[in-house]
């Protein structure tokens, strides 16, 4: 199965189940041993979830900018930095527009994937 963190953690943790590879383009800190898919000759598979806050279509600039900044002060705090690691989950903060960008790019590539995927 594919599964996303911190979900299968305390099952690693227990022995319950192995992690056989990681489908993004790096190793995970939380998973350091346990090799890329792409490591392990099976290129191309580059799946990764992600948590991001939208909003209304045509929200002020300035509240953008200010739930941005906000977000992203709060994942310079230690503390929570602390428990996303322990999560396995690593923060990638960024800007609106490369936010927006990255759900441009998803979008498109994920219909491709279902575009081949029809009969």
């Amino acid at each position: 199965m594919f599964e996303s963190m911190p979900g299968p953690l305390p099952h690693l943790a227990a022995g319950k189940l192995r992690a056989l590879g990681v489908t993004g383009p790096k190793r995970l800190a939380a998973l350091p041993d346990v090799p890329t898919l792409a490591e392990q000759g099976l290129p191309g598979i580059d799946v990764n979830s992600w948590w991001g806050f939208v909003g209304p279509a045509g929200l002020p600039r300035d509240i953008v900018l200010r739930l941005n900044a906000e977000v992203r002060k709060a994942l310079a705090e230690p503390e929570l930095a602390a428990v996303l690691a322990r999560m396995a989950i690593e923060p990638s903060p960024g800007s609106p527009e490369a936010f927006g960008a990255y759900l441009t790019q998803e979008a498109a590539r994920w219909k491709q994937v279902a575009a081949k995927a029809r009969p």
